[in-house]
């Protein structure tokens, strides 16, 4: 596969990525009364890696799990995993959904591009940056919408905390795919999260989880919501460089405000709309290979 063929190809993964990660905040909000944000948030982990290890061990055997592992990455990504869960739910419940999920994520590219430039050498192109900054101001619009919001300085920080930890998580995986398979990373990073994440079960009513409706979107969120989208930004990684993969996640809250239209009956302002072009924007000109780019230069 030449580099144009795996930017496309890498690309359009990690985009499907973003529309089945997009999904999760509506099956959440379908999610019985007393499902504690943090508590869902351990528990997509839990499932999630718990999908991916037996996919993996399927495909792939109990090899691609076993074995010497580079232990000291593999906690830096799953701790990464845990403290994101942590600060994002922590985040929106001090300074609310829309301000501590714009800020997450409109900060979550520019931390993971600056950190894999430091770490990786990752070149961030002024593609890159035209792009990111039409697609955060995007999400900046779609998440604020047509209302009010409220800013709390400790939620904030922590937003962007939880922005840098989803840098540090695509900075582990990259790493530890140096030497693993991709499906296999990112299944043991997950489980580790998990096991770090677990304590909150001690701290949250899980009745909720035996009723079936519970149940079935705690499976949903487990491979729909994580497992799926996970593996497969997990093998874009191996194709694409982690800023142009993090920036074309923010598809995920362009997904999440459609199906909110569609199935929850929620109304999109004139902003929102203009969040969403801005946002479709900055997708088409990252997802433009180099050798295409340069061709359209040339032409002009």
């Amino acid at each position: 596969m030449d580099g144009d063929s795996s930017v496309r190809s890498g690309s359009a993964i990690v985009l499907l990525a973003a529309v089945f990660w997009g999904t999760t905040g509506t099956l959440q909000a379908l999610a019985p009364e007393g499902a504690s944000p943090l508590v869902v948030g351990v528990l997509r982990m839990t499932l999630g890696g718990l999908f991916l290890a037996a996919f993996v061990l399927f495909r792939y055997g109990s090899d691609a799990l076993t074995g010497r592992w580079p232990w000291k990455t593999l906690l830096m990504a799953s701790s990464s995993m845990a403290v994101y869960q942590l600060f994002f739910f922590s985040a929106v419940l001090r300074t609310g959904v829309a301000v501590g999920t714009m800020v997450t994520i409109g900060s979550s590219p520019i931390l993971a591009g600056l950190l894999a430039r430091a770490v990786l050498r990752e070149p961030l192109t002024p593609r890159w940056a035209v792009a990111t900054v039409s697609a955060i101001g995007g999400c900046v619009l779609l998440s604020l919408g047509d209302g009010a919001v409220r800013v709390d300085i400790v939620g904030v920080f922590l937003a962007v905390g939880a922005g840098a930890s989803y840098g540090f998580i695509g900075l582990g995986m990259k790493q530890l795919q140096r030497t693993r398979n991709p499906l296999a990373v990112i299944a043991a990073a997950m489980l580790g999260g998990a096991v770090l994440g677990s304590p909150l079960f001690l701290f949250h009513p899980l009745a909720w989880l035996a009723t079936v409706r519970g149940a079935s979107v705690a499976l949903a969120l487990g491979l729909v919501g994580t497992a799926i989208p996970y593996g497969m930004f997990s093998v874009a990684l191996t194709m694409i460089p982690i800023s142009t993969a993090c920036t074309l996640t923010l598809m995920e809250p362009l997904t999440a405000s459609l199906l909110g239209v569609f199935l929850l009956g929620e109304i999109l302002g004139v902003r929102s709309f203009a969040g969403i072009a801005l946002i479709f924007t900055g997708i088409m000109i990252l997802s433009l290979p180099d050798g295409m780019s340069r061709k359209k230069e040339e032409r002009s």
